[in-house]
């Protein structure tokens, strides 16, 4: 329904799903990136008090257009964009982990 409200239209395929798990140690290895094969990327935080720093940082406009920042978001809430465009990466954690529920969605039909 969230797809449907805001894309005007229902998905075709959930092409992945995945848990994610970000440390200080990983996170730096994230390098900036859009998601070929998904036209909206859903991003949800699983347990936001176990780590510190982390967050989305996002180029809707390209590497020239500057940088959105997203802080961690409150357990059980979702950002969702449109990965295929924007540019993204995870940003770093200091300390503990960061656990996310990650899945990309295709295109959709009216």
């Amino acid at each position: 329904p969230l797809f449907e409200l805001m894309t005007g239209s229902k998905p075709t395929l959930e092409s992945s799903i995945q848990l994610a798990r970000y440390t200080p140690e990983n996170t730096a290895q994230t390098g900036w990136h859009i998601d070929l094969e998904s036209e909206f990327t859903c991003v949800v935080s699983l347990a936001p008090t176990r780590h510190q720093g982390g967050g989305t940082l996002l180029r809707p406009y390209g590497p020239a257009g500057g940088t959105v920042r997203v802080p961690p978001l409150p357990k059980g809430h979702g950002l969702f964009f449109n990965g295929r465009y924007v540019h993204h990466r995870g940003a770093p954690v200091t300390e503990g982990e960061r656990l996310l529920l990650v899945y990309w969605l295709m295109g959709g039909r009216k």
